[in-house]
């Protein structure tokens, strides 16, 4: 998160998957939505709201996966960090309502652990986001 002194305060570096990697609050399941990069330390995901909906729980758990089963980590402890709109839809777009939300880890279980740094690992070689959004390649050592 940059803060409006413009000193980014991310501890990890963040990845952003070419492949797309889906996450869903738990209990309901009724928002589910994008990632658009994660850390060892969190993930922010874009999602959208088809109807009116109540604000999220600041504490939240989240399944993160993909179609063909390569991730899945379910359950992972969230704090929420923010949750905006991002989109102004206009016509019959305006009942649509685009959101992006950030989310800490929260203290995970080795299991958590495991498969967050299994997920990490393999975009991390897909290419890390640079500060100014392009991406970049990764030489593994």
């Amino acid at each position: 998160m940059i803060l409006e002194s413009g000193i980014d305060r991310r501890v990890f570096e963040r990845y952003v998957p070419r492949d797309t990697i889906f996450a869903t609050f738990r209990p309901m399941f009724d928002r589910m939505g994008r990632i658009v990069d994660i850390s060892k330390g969190g993930l922010a995901m874009e999602y959208t709201l088809l109807d009116e909906k109540t604000g999220l729980d600041k504490k939240v758990n989240v399944d993160i996966f993909n179609n063909d089963k390569k991730y899945n980590a379910f359950s992972v402890p969230c704090t929420l960090v923010y949750d905006v709109r991002i989109n102004e839809g206009e016509g019959f777009l305006s009942t649509l309502e685009t959101r992006r939300c950030g989310l800490k880890f929260d203290a995970l279980k080795p299991a958590h652990l495991a498969q967050l740094e299994s997920i990490i690992r393999d975009i991390s070689q897909q290419g890390k986001r640079e500060h100014n959004g392009e991406y970049a390649s990764l030489q593994l050592q």
